[in-house]
């Protein structure tokens, strides 16, 4: 999905320019061009960049934003005098900007980089984005200059502690030389922020990093007299205690794994993660197409070299070199299925194809481009090989014979050879991204009857589909994948309506289902070639249904979203509770990088959420970690280019990993009382496929990339989440306080009655968000909608944006709330400030009328309402209009009247928890009051042991901003 995004955005780079009224100046008539201090990355361009005389900036108040702005020296990070920058109200933006052009050459890379400070900013709901253009200008982010790292990246405010700065930058080039002004801008709810020390200049800051090399600490001969004195390894997935667990020999092991890229000298901290006690230790063998690393340090060869030809060598000298490092690792090995690079010459109806019949190619994984001739296709200079290949389609029963034949083979091989006794399971890789993503529009023979056999099998007579999809098909023969070709132009996406039905949300789940299926054929093959019990893993998208329901598939992995994952941020990262319920385990990737790995470039380094220190690296490793101790899942460690290879946090890896295997295997009986629901349809796949616009969804970013899931950790709600098909079928599932349905578009009519049946009811509150319900088999209503929920709901087909504003004493569940709501408000204003964006585009509208309900929140452009409650003799209904607009305090508020579990304050921490573990991470600095859960009475420091306090029901942690602590609950 990331892959997707990335080149999304790359592709769009139109930009709107809207006016604006300057309302406020601060001095006037600077100088520009004579040089100022040096900067960060060299010659700053700026003479006043440290504010240190009353001249050069101006700031403006818009959209009816109130607030203040001074030059003071309470705050400073350098020189006498820093900008402070206060908002007041939850409308509109403060603007900060240069009043008077400065001139730039063409064809010339800039960096503009600013330092701020903040402690009172409202987490997820307020930003400061820095940004050039005109004097006037709308200020739209232009994606083609830091292909996307920037704008999610730099924008959402990080408080931190007194003394501490961070660090905003962006990078801008123009083709022809012209003026430009600086912006800064602070949007979203009240706080006050520092800026200090901005400089403009044309010099990269780079990041040196070391080179490593690892050494072999074993012999072969070693490892094979090891080898003999061990049994013949298996592994399996247990459910115990209603919780998944991972079998070893027999023994119940801690699900941590190190995943290395490859095995080579510059490649493979096997011993290091043996000595932290990881000894779970993935390796890749690539089935076919050899490859070198962009980096130059890892060579992967192909074992596949031919139509039944194969060099099972490299899979003997992979294994042991491995070993040789770690003679006590169980090895899961990653099985990279792709083809050798001749198979698609010898099959071209079986690769993919575009809609011009162009034939997908790669030198990698993914595709990278589509011709009608590939070996007349330029090998990329990142890729030392000899030719590109092509792609095999993922419906190709010549491409499934072919790769299932080699994996067997080279599964036998390794259950023959002294290596396979330390195997205990396979890792299934291939297609896109290793995720075998499908590609927007397969296109082959073998696609195309596919998706026709399917369709065949859903509707079972050509009436039936012609009807869902209001298509006058003659016969299943005539059925094809949709043909969802972009628009040229903005306006003709602007007539199109927001949601489709028929045959693209078909096609969507079509996909989604065939990406499930190759994946757990191939881990049938794996399992029957492998003569013992083991485990099979694979990596992308856990939350779909097809993966529950496989046969053969045991685990799946998944990444958090790279930029939330810095310190100060909640990490917003987490999938379901049901995997227990299906006998899967849910593992969390940790690819998290470090100063010691390679520098992609400082805004990148940002974006991907490296930890430059071993005290930041350590708060993120034990914040994204705290999600999988608090939910039950398992993490592995992906060392992609020596990202761990240094004393301080292999020192944090094993700490860390005491603490959690100790936390994993003990029985946690606790029960949170909200529950969110997912229906399967929206969430599988990693898309909505109900949406008609094919540009990127602001919404489905705020849902997918960890907005919405770090407002619920900063909430102080305790929660689980589950699919609407589990919490329907399973009565276990059907005794929470709280229910909140998140985007969950369709619903059918027999999902709707069981709703109405089983959870309307009982006193529990049922919160519903945005479009839950629009659309069921009939199509979309708003009346059907009306009636799941309880009110009145109005909606038209269009797009739209809406600023939330929060009725203050309108209603209890008020009480305290921020005044703006609105993550997808949010995510538009990082695009745009005003109107619409050329690569983001805004949602449809709905707003309640409803005599019955309560107003607790309205739109500011039209006064309608956008969040409402209304209550019913046994039930009752909130419904948050505005996507992505349940709030972390609303949601405590909404918890609290509903009688649930609360563990404190919204907004001050990022919190996960279970009722024998407690992960807190500083959203800011203060003295947090945690309430224990019922039944804990102590509460103890998970590093050193010590009973902090018992006996008590709540218990005051003093927490910094961007600290993570870890507590025991007895």
């Amino acid at each position: 999905m990331i892959t997707k995004l990335r080149a999304t955005v790359r592709a769009r780079r139109r930009l709107r320019v809207w006016p604006a009224v300057w309302v406020v100046a601060c001095g006037a008539g600077m100088v520009f061009g004579a040089a100022g201090a040096a900067g960060e990355g060299g010659t700053n361009l700026l003479a006043n960049g440290g504010f240190e005389y009353p001249v050069g900036w101006e700031v403006a108040l818009e959209d009816g934003a109130g607030g203040a702005h001074a030059r003071e020296a309470a705050c400073v990070r350098g020189g006498s005098c820093a900008m402070r920058l206060t908002k007041t109200n939850g409308l509109g933006w403060i603007r900060l900007r240069t009043t008077a052009p400065i001139r730039v050459e063409s064809n010339t890379t800039y960096y503009y980089r600013a330092y701020f400070h903040a402690e009172d900013a409202p987490f997820g709901s307020s930003m400061l984005f820095l940004r050039v253009g005109d004097r006037e200008g709308n200020l739209g982010y232009d994606a083609s200059l830091d292909a996307a790292a920037g704008y999610s990246s730099q924008s959402f405010l990080i408080n931190s502690p007194p003394g501490q700065w961070e660090k905003r930058v962006m990078s801008f080039r123009r083709p022809v030389a012209g003026d430009v002004y600086l912006h800064a801008v602070l949007h979203g709810n009240p706080c006050t922020v520092w800026l200090d020390d901005v400089e403009l200049t044309t010099q990269p800051f780079v990041r040196q990093t070391p080179k490593h090399v690892y050494n072999d600490p074993f012999t072969a001969d070693e490892v094979l007299r090891r080898l003999e004195e061990r049994p013949n390894a298996e592994a399996k997935i247990e459910t115990r205690g209603g919780a998944a667990r991972l079998s070893v020999n027999g023994e119940v092991t801690p699900p941590i794994v190190f995943k290395g890229l490859a095995f080579s000298e510059t490649a493979g901290d096997y011993a290091n993660f043996a000595q932290d006690g990881i000894h779970l230790s993935v390796v890749g063998l690539r089935l076919g197409g050899d490859f070198i690393w962009p980096p130059r340090i890892v060579t992967s060869e192909g074992i596949w070299r031919g139509k039944d030809r194969y060099d099972f060598s490299i899979a003997d000298r992979t294994l042991l070199g491995v070993l040789r490092r770690n003679p006590a690792a169980n090895l899961i090995v990653d099985m990279i299925i792709y083809p050798y690079p001749e198979w698609g010459d010898e099959h071209p109806d079986d690769c993919v194809k575009n809609s011009k019949g162009e034939t997908g190619w790669t030198t990698y994984t993914d595709i990278e481009g589509f011709a009608t001739n590939l070996l007349e296709v330029k090998v990329s200079r990142h890729y030392v090989c000899d030719r590109v290949w092509g792609v095999p389609s993922l419906q190709s029963d010549t491409w499934r014979r072919d790769a299932a034949e080699a994996v067997r083979r080279v599964v036998e091989h390794i259950r023959e050879s002294p290596y396979g006794k330390a195997v205990v399971g396979y890792y299934v890789s291939g297609g896109h991204d290793g995720q075998f993503i499908q590609p927007p529009g397969d296109y082959s023979p073998c696609s195309v009857g596919a998706f026709r056999q399917w369709c065949q099998t859903k509707y079972g007579d050509i009436g039936a589909l012609n009807r869902a999809w209001n298509t006058q098909h003659a016969s299943f023969a005539a059925v094809g994948p949709p043909r969802r070709d972009e628009p040229d132009s903005e306006a003709v996406l602007e007539r199109l309506p927001p949601y489709v039905l028929g045959a693209a949300p078909d096609f969507a789940e079509f996909k989604d289902q065939q990406t499930w299926s190759v994946r757990d054929y191939f881990a049938g093959v794996i399992k029957q070639a492998a003569g013992k019990p083991v485990i099979a893993l694979c990596y992308g998208s856990p939350a779909a249904r097809h993966f529950l329901d496989s046969k053969h598939l045991d685990a799946a992995g998944m990444m958090s979203y790279y930029p939330y994952r810095q310190p100060g941020y909640a990490a917003g990262w987490h999938w379901l509770d049901t995997f227990a319920l299906h006998r899967k385990l849910l593992f969390q990737e940790l690819d998290t990088r470090s100063w010691v790995n390679g520098s992609s470039g400082e805004i990148y380094d940002i974006w991907v959420g490296t930890g430059f220190t071993p005290t930041s690296w350590a708060t993120i490793n034990r914040k994204l970690i705290g999600t999988s101790l608090a939910h039950g899942y398992g993490y592995w460690y992906y060392d992609m280019n020596s990202f761990f290879h240094d004393p301080a946090i292999h020192q944090e890896i094993a700490a860390s990993r005491k603490i959690a295997a100790a936390v994993m295997a003990e029985r946690d009986d606790f029960r949170p009382d909200v529950c969110f629901v997912r229906s399967d349809l929206a969430v599988g796949g990693g898309d909505n496929r109900f949406l008609h616009e094919p540009r990127f969804n602001a919404n489905l970013y705020a849902q997918l990339y960890g907005l919405c899931g770090m407002m619920r950790e900063s909430s102080a709600v305790p929660f689980h989440t589950h699919l609407l098909q589990d919490v329907l079928a399973n009565r276990r599932l059907q005794n929470y306080r709280v229910y909140v349905f998140e985007q969950s578009p369709f619903i059918t009519s027999a999902e709707r009655a069981r709703i109405a049946r089983r959870l309307q009811r009982g006193g529990r509150t049922l919160v519903w968000l945005h479009d839950t319900g629009y659309l069921s088999e009939t199509g979309p209503s708003a009346e059907a909608m009306s009636g799941l929920i309880g009110m009145d709901v109005r909606t038209e087909p269009a797009y739209a944006r809406g600023v939330v504003q929060m009725l203050a004493d309108a209603h209890p569940l008020t009480q305290g709330v921020q005044p703006f709501g609105g993550l997808c408000e949010m995510v538009m204003a990082m695009m745009t400030l005003r109107g619409s964006s050329a690569f983001t585009t805004r949602c449809q509208p709905f707003w309640i009328e409803d005599s019955a309900a309560v107003p607790l929140a309205r739109y500011a452009e039209n006064g309608r309402t956008a969040i409402a409650v209304r209550q019913f003799p046994n039930w009752t209904s909130v419904y948050v209009s505005a996507p992505s607009s349940l709030g972390d305090d609303l949601l405590n508020n909404i918890a609290r009247a509903a009688g649930a579990y609360v563990a404190g304050p919204p907004g001050q921490v990022a919190l996960q928890m279970n009722g024998r573990f407690l992960s807190v991470h500083g959203l800011r600095t203060c003295a947090y009051e945690f309430r224990l859960p019922p039944g804990r009475r102590q509460i103890l420091d998970a590093d050193t042991g010590v009973v902090l306090a018992k006996g008590v029901t709540s218990y005051t942690i003093p927490i910094r901003a961007q600290e993570t602590k870890w507590f025991l609950l007895r």
